[in-house]
Parts: structure tokens; sequence; C-alpha cells
């Protein structure tokens, strides 16, 4: 390889390193996506996001997830890990489909069930941890024909 290529590469692979953290910067907010993911730096100034899920079910019980006793179904407690998991990770863009599913195969007597996610996360102006997001799912029995 002749030198200029090689000066040539080294330069593009420095300016990426450089350009990288701000490019960073303005899609973690804009993907909603946690900012622990995608060779981003600010990360360590970021508490990981915590996701609270409840479950509303018909015939109506309104119960926090996380108080259950999830010993019951394993299937349940994979479900709940990787549902918070990937809200973690991915927030919008993670729905709890499986979670939804696995809550209606291990209850039969469920016609339907909404299930309402909680998210928190840093405010960066007050450095306090609110709830920054929260969103509301609804699945019927038929949404699953293979229940």
């Amino acid at each position: 390889m002749r030198f200029t290529t090689k000066r040539s590469l080294i330069m593009t692979m420095l300016t990426v390193l450089a350009v990288w953290p701000l490019v960073h910067r303005v899609l973690i907010p804009w993907l909603d996506i946690s900012p622990w993911k995608g060779f981003g730096w600010a990360m360590y100034c970021v508490p990981e996001r915590v996701v609270l899920i409840e479950v509303t079910t018909w015939p109506t019980d309104r119960f926090p997830l996380d108080e259950v006793d999830l010993n019951v179904s394993p299937a349940l407690v994979r479900a709940h890990g990787l549902a918070i998991r990937r809200r973690q990770v991915l927030g919008r863009w993670a729905p709890p489909d499986a979670l939804a599913r696995a809550i209606l195969a291990g209850q039969p007597t469920l016609s339907r069930i909404e299930i309402a996610i909680e998210e928190r996360g840093l405010d960066r102006k007050t450095a306090r941890i609110v709830v920054t997001g929260g969103t509301r799912f609804e699945y019927d029995r038929a949404d699953f024909p293979s229940l």
C-alpha cells in the first residue's frame, strides 16, 4: 500500500472516530435507543433506563408484574425479563408481544390483557430520575390464533 493511501485511510478513520460521538449524541434521543449501544462514549454518564411493567387483565385484575409470583411459569419469567431488557435497549421499538403471548398462554381464562410500560430515566435539567415515557398495549386472545 502506498504512503498516500495509508495516510488517507488513517485520516478517514480518525475523522470518523472524532465525529462519531456527536452523531451518537444526536441519534440516541431521536431513535429512543439505549446510549449503551452503538459505541458511544456518553453511555457512562447516563444510568440505564428503568422499565416498569403493569398488566391489567379481563376479567378485571390489575397488578404490577414485578409483584406477581413469577415462579409459576418459567416461560413467563423469561418473557418478562426479555420484555424489560428489550425495552431498555430498543425503547419504543420493542413492543411486549412475547410477554402478552406468555401471559395469555399461561392463563386460559383471560380474554384480554393490557400491558402498561412506564419508563424512567435521567432528567438532564434536574439530574433526577423521572418518568420519561409510557405506553399501553392492548392484546386480545384473538391476536394470537395459536393459543
